[in-house]
């Protein structure tokens, strides 16, 4: 996967170091068919699937937008991550923990 092709589906975000992603899979296929990409601190995050070989977005928050679901994702603690809910040894759930509430959110099925 190019850069490139990523920031076509999360609108071309300069690179950071802050930058944070993780595969997990959308579909219960057992492959890791989805990629969340977010920024702590910005409200920038997007969800690309591979479909194909080709990456398509199915969620995109920009820099003029705020998070996901209610969720503004401006704290620099803010975190997602992805795991598996159901035993099946894939990870189809991603959640989101804003920093400021101490509850999650289930932002992708």
């Amino acid at each position: 996967m190019q850069l490139c092709e990523v920031n076509k589906c999360v609108d071309r975000v300069p690179p950071s170091k802050a930058a944070h992603a993780f595969a997990f899979d959308f579909n219960h296929t057992g492959q890791l068919d989805c990629i969340t990409l977010y920024r702590p601190g910005t409200g920038i995050i997007g969800i690309i699937r591979n479909e194909n070989g080709n990456f398509v977005p199915i969620y995109r928050q920009d820099y003029r937008s705020s998070g996901i679901d209610g969720y503004d994702l401006r704290s620099r603690d803010d975190r997602a991550f992805a795991f598996d809910y159901n035993p099946y040894g894939s990870a189809p759930l991603s959640r989101s923990l804003p920093s400021w509430t101490g509850h999650y959110l289930d932002f992708a099925r």
